[in-house]
């Protein structure tokens, strides 16, 4: 099963207020973790509080992340077992007012792949950034006055200072229906980029991350105003509802550019600061394996 249908939509939709919309999703964050074998093959696999998700969703993991084939992992020349912590971000595409289709649209591999738990996984003293500085964002004028809410995912590139040294939006996602999404996708993206600039981050001080002379991380930014506009932080295992801006490619970000499906910053909780594990490369798209109907 590729895909499961006939989700209701109001599962998601009442948080945007709205009739069905074409280019509305809804999607949910989960998170756990990952073993990868030495034959790239998913070995393990553990999803929190998966008794409590909707069938559809743990139908559609079930039956997607054991089929994946990731590029083996290799240390001291052979190749190994490896286990990271494990975010996915599953997507509810509508079909019509009272069906949708689900897929597995964005995962990240990595020790702050996931809220800290006393799970395997988690990232050992030294070797993840972490924030010094982080000034939240303004939250442009424009927007507030038009209660437009939405949620902004940067890709920086911090020096080993600690500083920012370029920054890039992937995505901006809206919470509102609105006559100028690009307008009001923009004037979010500017606000959440002047911010960054001015975050300063610890680097790793221990482990092979520690040599490189910079590092790449991803950090998604949410803008809210309440009921009127937003789908703020939902609940581990409930729908949020957007409308999903376009995927801007990020030349500089070499790490995500090889040709392999995309791990994803959409993959991380608003507020989170995520380094992908680039041991974890994926051969398989996300929505490609288990059994299809």
């Amino acid at each position: 099963m590729k895909r499961v249908a006939c989700l209701l939509l109001s599962l998601f939709i009442p948080a945007l207020g709205l009739a069905a919309e074409p280019h509305v999703e809804g999607s949910m964050l989960v998170t756990g973790t990952i073993t990868v074998n030495p034959q790239g093959g998913v070995q393990s696999y553990a999803v929190q509080g998966l008794d409590k998700l909707p069938l559809s969703v743990r139908q559609i993991i079930q039956t997607t992340v054991p089929g994946w084939q990731f590029v083996p992992i290799m240390a001291d020349g052979k190749a190994v077992t490896a286990e990271a912590g494990m975010s996915l971000r599953i997507v509810a595409d509508m079909v019509d007012a009272q069906h949708a289709t689900i897929r597995v649209a964005g995962a990240a591999f990595g020790c702050d792949a996931r809220p800290k738990s006393n799970l395997p996984g988690e990232c050992p003293a030294g070797t993840a950034i972490r924030y010094v500085h982080r000034q939240p964002p303004d939250y442009p004028i424009g927007a507030l006055q038009a209660d437009v809410g939405g949620e902004v995912f940067l890709v920086l590139q911090i020096g080993r200072d600690g500083h920012v040294s370029q920054a890039a939006v992937r995505q901006v996602n809206l919470y509102s229906r609105t006559d100028s999404p690009a307008q009001y996708r923009k004037v979010l993206a500017n606000a959440a980029l002047r911010a960054a600039s001015k975050w300063q981050f610890s680097v790793p001080t221990t482990d092979p991350n520690a040599t490189k002379d910079h590092w790449v991380v991803q950090v998604p930014v949410n803008y809210t105003l309440g009921p009127c506009c937003s789908a703020p932080a939902a609940r581990y295992g409930q729908w949020n509802a957007y409308f999903p801006g376009p995927v801007q490619d990020i030349p500089w970000d070499q790490e995500n550019t090889s040709g392999a499906p995309r791990t994803s910053g959409d993959a991380i909780a608003s507020g989170g600061l995520f380094v992908r594990d680039t041991r974890f490369v994926l051969k398989t798209a996300l929505a490609d394996g288990g059994s299809r109907s």
